[in-house]
């Protein structure tokens, strides 16, 4: 219990001051860097310093995860990280797709509630008795499914606004 209260602190302070630098000069930089490096360059802040500042920043928080992680381990073992980068991306998408539009705390806040709802999904999994050897096959096919979601949703919408316009066609169509 002590291990969730130190992480879920650690995590928070994380998020304010990544919120905080995010929202500095400095920070609004590397964001536009991130979205657009040539209107970024065209606006006069140079590419390579931002990312180099945000290659620096994203290297510290790894750094102190894999710290906590081999504090709350009582080891460090250079295969302890493998599979995170699947569980970071699996719950980057989950988030994006679950919820849209949000501010950047919103998301960042957003993306925990991801990696959660992946932990329990792979949680269900293991409890229906999928071997774990297996489990590649699936943690490929969620994220295939949570990727295309939106491509389905969007295909339902416009299968929903033909089925609309045809109707409206037939009740304005005059009876010959």
């Amino acid at each position: 219990m002590a291990t969730i209260v130190v992480g879920a602190v650690a995590l928070l302070i994380v998020i304010v001051l990544l919120v905080l630098f995010f929202n500095t000069q400095m920070g609004l930089a590397a964001r536009a860097v991130g979205n657009n490096s040539q209107m970024s360059a065209a606006n006069g802040v140079n590419n390579a310093n931002m990312k180099i500042i945000v290659y620096m920043l994203s290297n510290g928080l790894v750094a102190l995860s894999g710290s906590l992680m081999a504090q709350t381990n009582g080891y460090a073992d250079g295969s302890m990280g493998i599979g995170t980068i699947v569980i970071a991306l699996a719950a980057i998408i989950i988030a994006e797709i679950l919820l849209r539009h949000l501010t950047f705390g919103q998301r960042l806040l957003t993306i925990i509630g991801g990696a959660i709802i992946y932990r329990l999904i792979i949680a269900g999994v293991l409890w229906l008795g999928v071997d774990p050897n297996a489990l590649r096959l699936f943690y490929a096919l969620m994220l295939t499914l949570f990727l295309a979601m939106p491509r389905i949703e969007n295909a339902i919408q416009q299968a929903r606004l033909r089925r609309q316009n045809r109707k409206q066609l037939m009740e304005d169509k005059p009876n010959e």
